[in-house]
């Protein structure tokens, strides 16, 4: 795979994301076709194939960048570069609709106040959330894994989930908001 890593198009590949594509020495910097931050925090090393996302810590090596871009197999992303190939806009590949779904530890902040979640309420009586508020906009707290520590405040559009925050309520952790997209 190393010698076609480097004449694989991945400039074309990241401009057909929408995204506007520069260079700082050898690497192509982009905004990250998956956090979308607004400064050129995405780095990809067309040499090497090797990508990283310095915002939102996302990385890895070309065939998963041109899976994750293109919603194929990691299989059929590694052929995708060894043969050099890239689907134009006439030919993409049909794009998966993914539903957004709150995180797996998600648990609603409902009450009574109970053992465990002491903590995340007395947090959101802080910052002026009451009861009624909790239950109407369906707030809730994880207590571990990627959202560990942090109030969740989802977003919803015609009933569908579209978005979530996650706040951090201990001001510990390096970044106080977090949001999957």
């Amino acid at each position: 795979m190393g010698s076609n890593v480097s004449a694989y198009p991945w400039r074309a590949l990241i401009e057909n994301q929408g995204v506007e594509v520069g260079e700082s020495g050898d690497q192509l910097t982009a905004i990250c076709p998956f956090c979308r931050h607004h400064r050129n925090s995405f780095y990809l090393s067309p040499d090497k194939g090797l990508w990283i996302c310095k915002v939102c810590g996302r990385k890895g090596n070309g065939p998963k960048l041109i899976s994750l871009l293109l919603g194929v197999s990691y299989r059929q992303a590694a052929e995708m570069l060894e043969a050099r190939a890239i689907p134009y806009a006439d030919e993409k590949p049909e794009k998966r609709v993914i539903r957004l779904r709150l995180p797996r530890e998600f648990e609603p902040l409902t009450l009574p106040e109970g053992v465990g979640n002491k903590r995340f309420w007395r947090y959101a009586k802080r910052r002026r959330l009451t009861p009624e508020l909790v239950e109407a906009y369906d707030i809730g707290f994880c207590r571990s894994g990627m959202y560990s520590g942090r109030l969740v405040i989802p977003f919803y559009w015609k009933d569908e989930l579209v978005s979530f925050f996650a706040r951090d309520i201990t001001n510990k952790q390096s970044r106080k908001v977090m949001s999957p997209l």
